[in-house]
């Protein structure tokens, strides 16, 4: 019988990365966006605000909502990967 880490559960955003794969709270993904020149950054999925959002960056809270990116791809997640975050 498995058992499962109740604080490793993430919650389903109801979206998919551009490979087809359920993006989920605590997701660590690499994320793209024009606009404002990111590209290739890696990110967390967080819920903040009403909102899923990514967070980026060396700041804590700097992140913008879900569908402000252009592309984005999961890589793993902050339970099992955080290593993921510092590079």
């Amino acid at each position: 019988k498995a058992f499962v880490d109740k604080e490793s559960i993430g919650q389903y955003t109801g979206l998919k990365d551009k490979n087809g794969k359920e993006i989920y709270e605590g997701d660590i993904c690499i994320v793209s966006l024009s606009y404002f020149k990111i590209k290739d950054e890696i990110a967390t999925v967080i819920f903040r605000n009403g909102a899923f959002q990514f967070q980026y960056g060396c700041e804590k809270f700097f992140s913008k909502p879900h569908d402000a990116w252009d592309e984005v791809e999961v890589i793993g997640n902050i339970y099992e990967n955080s290593d993921l975050m510092t590079q």
